[in-house]
């Protein structure tokens, strides 16, 4: 891989990644294009989302603070109460427990857990397919159908106020599912978390945030599963292009970003469905040609 395909292959993923449009699904119709679709693989997906990752982190740096304290709250009051549930064993008094979910980001950290937990299942059960859709059109194809048919199923859902107190865990079981799916290349992640989250009747600025979010212990996930790494990657497309993708990645997705944030909170949803609808058409002609 040169260079300049690099460069490319990282600003595509810089801006696919914050529409949902699917990013994965773009690099792949775009290594086929670029005549270096036999050096696309899930490791190099995985990999070319450490630049976007980073971006996500720099824009909503305080949330995640916030969700860090919200984190090591949960588990200081959680070792609290086991030790209060230890003293209480015997004793006619009972102390006092501590409330674990007091505060609207507490409840988001669990919502996330319980979200990752059918998302990394079905991740497993598809990977497969997915490593098949990393260089096979038709799969991408398809996956860009599924995106489509879910934002135009969201397109009709107005806009709900269901927030983190309203959230279920039902929702959130809901929405990893989706988002599990999401590990096929042409399925946007993105895509498909919003698609759960409307139907899960959330406010569109929660499912943002809900989205952007959750999509960091799954980047995380996914590089781990992979055994994703510039070294590992770099033995097949060179170690150079490799940095370069991420660093393009990064700096393309941090100025998306800003701004995209914006644009999914208005009901688009159905001019994505209609530009991955024609993002299948497309990769199912490149497949037969």
């Amino acid at each position: 891989m040169s260079i300049l395909q690099a460069m490319i292959l990282g600003c595509i993923q810089g801006i696919a990644s914050f529409l949902p449009v699917s990013s994965s699904g773009h690099l792949v119709l775009a290594g086929s294009f670029l005549g270096i679709n036999s050096d696309l693989s899930l490791k190099f997906l995985a990999l070319m989302h450490i630049g976007t990752l980073a971006a996500v982190c720099l824009v909503l740096k305080d949330d995640l603070l916030r969700l860090w304290n919200a984190l090591t709250g949960l588990l200081r009051d959680g070792f609290f109460n086991l030790i209060t549930l230890a003293r209480n064993l015997g004793h006619v008094e009972d102390g006092e427990y501590r409330p674990m979910l007091k505060t609207a980001y507490r409840r988001l950290v669990v919502y996330m857990t319980v979200s990752l937990v059918p998302t990394v299942l079905i991740a497993l059960i598809l990977r497969r397919f997915a490593e098949l859709g990393a260089s096979n059109l038709l799969i991408t194809a398809m996956g860009f159908m599924v995106t489509a048919l879910m934002l135009m199923v969201c397109s009709f859902s107005d806009d709900r106020k269901k927030k983190p107190k309203a959230t279920k865990y039902t929702d959130a079981l809901l929405i990893g599912l989706f988002q599990g799916i999401s590990v096929v290349p042409g399925v946007s992640r993105l895509g498909m978390i919003m698609a759960g989250c409307s139907l899960a009747g959330f406010s569109r600025k929660y499912t943002i945030r809900y989205a952007l979010l959750i999509s960091i212990p799954s980047i995380v996930g996914g590089l781990l599963l992979e055994g994703a790494s510039p070294v590992s990657v770099g033995k097949t497309v060179g170690i150079g292009p490799c940095i370069l993708g991420i660093l393009v990645a990064g700096a393309v997705g941090y100025l998306v970003l800003r701004y995209s944030i914006q644009l999914l909170s208005r009901n688009l949803h159905r001019f994505f469905a209609i530009y991955c609808l024609a993002a299948g058409v497309l990769s199912m002609i490149a497949y037969l040609h």
